[in-house]
C-alpha cells in the first residue's frame, strides 16, 4: 500500500531504481526532474522531489493548480496510478535559468522494486499575462528499491 501524506494535490506516478535525477521536456524551455533518496526502507516516510527548470533567458510567469506536481509511485510490473490535481488557481515566478521545487512524502509497507513519475501541468504568461499556453511535462521514469 502506497500511503502520501500532507498535500492538497493527489498525485502519484513513480519508477526508480537508486537515487537519481532524470530529465525529460515536451519543449525545450522547460524540463521536468525527480530526485528519489537512496537507502528508502519499508515503512519509513521518505519525501520524492520533483523539479520544473526553466531553461531559457527569459521570466515567466506560470499558473498552476494549488500544487505544481503530481507524482506517482507503484510497485516496478504494476501501473501507475492516475494522477488528480486540484486547488485553485496559483501564479509561481520562475525566473530565467531558475527552478521550482516540491517534495512529496510517501510511506511503502513492502519490500521490492518500484517506479515514481512526477508531472508538471502548467499555463505560461509573461508580465503577468497569460499567453495561455499550456504544458504537461513529464520526468523520465526512476526506478528504485525499497528494503
Amino acid at each position: 500500500m502506497i500511503v502520501k501524506k500532507g498535500f492538497f494535490l493527489i498525485c502519484f506516478l513513480l519508477i526508480a531504481s537508486t537515487a537519481c535525477t532524470v530529465n525529460k521536456s515536451s519543449d525545450e524551455k522547460f524540463s521536468v526532474s525527480l530526485r528519489v533518496p537512496e537507502n528508502i526502507k519499508v515503512g519509513e516516510s521518505f519525501d520524492l522531489e520533483a523539479i520544473l527548470k526553466n531553461n531559457l533567458e527569459q521570466d515567466y510567469d506560470i499558473w498552476h493548480a494549488g500544487d505544481l506536481f503530481g507524482i506517482a509511485v507503484s510497485k516496478e510490473d504494476e501501473e501507475f496510478p492516475d494522477m488528480i490535481f486540484n486547488g485553485s488557481l496559483v501564479r509561481s515566478k520562475l525566473p530565467s535559468k531558475e527552478m521550482i521545487s516540491e517534495k512529496h512524502r510517501f510511506v511503502l509497507d513492502e519490500p521490492g522494486q518500484y517506479k515514481a513519475i512526477a508531472k508538471a501541468v502548467f499555463e505560461v504568461g509573461k508580465d503577468n499575462q497569460n499567453e495561455g499556453k499550456k504544458y504537461i511535462i513529464d520526468s523520465m521514469i526512476v526506478k528504485f528499491e525499497v528494503k
